[in-house]
């Protein structure tokens, strides 16, 4: 099942120089469960149809890539559980905000389709996670939020 896969993943896509991304992006802060709280109506009626309670959780790989394990619940929030796992990657340090990310069954197109605009501030939880992210691709976006 795909969700939280934006239709970008079938156009080949590059970081569009209108599209500023953030200039840092602290890894270690930004792991962990976020919230999906908005998306696209496109996004809704193609890969998370009939999803609610959609969440992200991202852990570091050893490899220094990310690990995707985006879920949510079929139609009501006790629906039966979806989820599917893939990679986030860095692709360059000098714009650490504009990231790839793949799952299977998706075209591993190069550039950048999961770009972070805008980021909360660090002050959630004991550990000073990002308190939102605001992240788009060149189509259309989307928010997360950690706080439940």
């Amino acid at each position: 099942m795909k969700f939280l896969i934006v239709l970008f993943f079938f156009c080949q896509i590059h970081v569009s120089s209108s599209i500023k991304t953030v200039e840092t992006l602290e890894l270690n802060k930004y792991l962990g469960r976020w919230y999906e709280t908005y998306s696209s109506l496109i996004q809704r009626q193609t890969f998370q149809r009939n999803l609610v309670c959609t969440t992200a959780d991202y852990s570091l790989q050893a490899d220094g890539n990310i690990k995707v394990v985006n879920a949510g619940r079929l139609k009501t929030p006790t629906g039966l559980g979806s989820n599917i796992t893939g990679t986030a990657t860095v692709l360059d340090a000098n714009h650490p905000g504009a990231l790839r990310v793949t799952f299977p069954g998706t075209p591993n197109l190069p550039g950048a389709n999961y770009l972070i605009v805008k980021l909360g501030p660090t002050t959630f939880g004991n550990d000073g996670l990002y308190e939102y992210s605001v992240v788009t691709t060149p189509i259309e976006s989307f928010s997360l939020g950690t706080s439940s």
